[in-house]
This record gives C-alpha cells, structure tokens and sequence, in this order.
C-alpha cells in the first residue's frame, strides 16, 4: 500500500525589497513555523517560496524553502 500525499502547508514570502520591515516578517515566520512543526500529526510538509531565504530557518526534514527565481 501506498503511503497518502501529505497535506501540505504553503507559505509565500514578501521580497525583502518590498518589505517595510524585513526583521518582523522574519520574526512572525519563525513564529508560524515553530507553530506548524509543533502539530501532533507529524504526517504533513511545509513549503516557503521567497526571493529571500530567511536568516533561520528550523532544520526539520518536513521543511523546504523554494527560491523565487524571477525579479521581485
């Protein structure tokens, strides 16, 4: 048998040039994703897409950051 698709969390980023205060988008994404990683339902992935890599991202396996690749 099969193992299901997990259900899939996406998360889109701002580009750190069109944002007025970069440090808080980071900080309210840390915040999102220490909530998100804290489910007891382990069975799920989380995708970030941004221009910009955040400066600390949690190492977790069910984590992945897409890099924009078009101008912001």
């Amino acid at each position: 048998m099969t193992a299901p698709i997990p259900f899939t969390f996406g998360i889109p980023l701002l580009p750190r040039a069109c944002a007025r205060h970069w440090p808080r988008i980071e900080a309210l994404l840390h915040l999102t994703l220490t909530s998100v990683l804290s489910q007891t339902d382990p069975y799920f992935r989380v995708i970030v897409m941004g221009h910009d890599r955040p400066e600390e991202l949690p190492d977790d396996p069910r984590l992945a950051f897409v890099k924009a690749d078009w101008p912001a």
